[in-house]
């Protein structure tokens, strides 16, 4: 088959999330993929290459598409939102109609919803519904949030499939379509697991941290991330060393970090390359997922929850409603005083069975067996759609 995914992310982002995980594993699996790259490179560049529309092969079955904007400073809002996502499907028509059978147009951003029949081939439409877009800061305006709501019913009216990330999700999508399944968030056992059996040098970075070290890694956007907890932290336990490893701001809105900069031991180590993740959560003694509780977050299932079991290291959150199923496996801080308290609990014993059965939980939950759900449903559906049609002949 082959996909062409309509993703929010560029290839290269700082932060891996479904979409790359998702698409590499797919052209691994001799799956034609075409991801559709943010825009890349000024307009000069392209009309340079004569190319509108510069397709390249990074990996074998893997091709990135990239585009640029259309450069008028001046637009309205209908344009603005074409020039973003619906110009992108016009450049990419012409390779649709030359892909095999079965086509899969593979759906991230709701903003694709309005251009996609642009499209005039027959093709499988699946929206893989990881997040609530109306409710991240840059869809906040009236006009904004208006306009994100009424595309994301666009593409699920001609979406033949939708999966949810986290139950929040699901109840809602189901509402408004009858084929909406929920298959969360997964990790990438393999590469986090390291932690386990291999032993790594102290980064540069952690040299000058005592212990403990209690870490985050991840976009450190308040938005998404409580630093008045992570404060509060730092300010109750001023012994500790709190890690924050990451980009700042990353995902819109304003953030800002000066209080956290002021504590002499709160380190932010900046990005750091997902190949040298493991090498870092290493050194932690505690991982920490301190996610405020907002319209926005009970939406949210982390990607990295399973790739901080699948390093073995005792794991503290706050009451993210998509992990109710899993608050068994790790401690949850229902207050900040809690959540200093579930730390010092860990740091002072942690049991061998909990550790073992939070890594089997990760082993269980990996990216081959989220991609093997949603291929079965991607299956079954188009059984479902052939039998109709063969209906309706007879």
């Amino acid at each position: 088959m082959d996909v062409i995914c309509f993703s929010s992310q560029g290839w290269d982002n700082d932060l891996w999330t479904n979409k790359q995980h998702i698409m590499y594993r797919l052209a691994k699996r001799g799956i034609r993929v075409l991801y559709i790259d943010k825009d890349k490179g000024s307009l000069r560049k392209f009309i340079r290459q004569k190319n509108l529309w510069g397709i390249s092969e990074i990996d074998e079955n893997l091709c990135i598409g990239q585009s640029f904007r259309i450069p008028i400073r001046k637009l309205s809002s209908e344009l603005k939102y074409y020039n973003e996502f619906g110009f992108k499907v016009d450049l990419i028509r012409r390779y649709a109609y030359a892909c095999e059978d079965p086509l899969i147009l593979w759906v991230y951003h709701p903003g694709y919803g309005p251009y996609l029949k642009r499209i005039r081939r027959k093709a499988f439409v699946l929206y893989d519904c990881v997040d609530d877009y109306a409710s991240f800061p840059s869809y906040q305006g009236g006009k904004a949030k208006e306009w994100i709501v009424k595309a994301e019913r666009s593409l699920l009216d001609i979406s033949d499939l939708v999966i949810t990330s986290s139950e929040n999700l699901y109840q809602e999508k189901r509402r408004l379509h009858s084929n909406t399944h929920l298959i969360h968030n997964v990790g990438d056992f393999s590469h986090f697991s390291q932690v386990l059996n291999r032993t790594f040098s102290v980064p540069d970075q952690l040299k000058d941290m005592r212990t403990p070290r209690i870490g985050f890694y991840g976009a450190i956007s308040s938005y998404k991330v409580d630093l008045e907890l992570i404060r509060f932290v730092a300010s109750e336990r001023p012994n500790w060393s709190i890690c924050l490893m990451g980009p700042v701001g990353l995902g819109g809105g304003r953030t800002d970090v000066s209080g956290l900069n002021q504590l002499d031991n709160v380190t932010f180590t900046g990005k750091i390359s997902y190949q040298d993740l493991p090498r870092h959560i290493s050194h932690m003694d505690v991982l920490m997922i301190p996610y405020r509780i907002t319209e926005h977050t009970k939406s949210v299932f982390p990607i990295k929850f399973f790739e901080c079991l699948a390093t073995g290291k005792p794991l503290v959150i706050t009451p993210l409603p998509a992990l109710k199923g899993y608050y068994p496996y790790v401690e949850v801080g229902l207050s900040p005083t809690e959540f200093v308290e579930r730390i010092e609990a860990v740091l002072q014993a942690e049991s061998y069975e909990r550790r073992r059965d939070r890594i089997e939980l990760a082993k269980k939950n990996d990216w081959n067996v989220r991609i093997d759900h949603i291929l079965q449903k991607i299956h079954n559906t188009a059984e479902m759609l052939e039998s109709n049609v063969a209906g309706q002949d007879s």
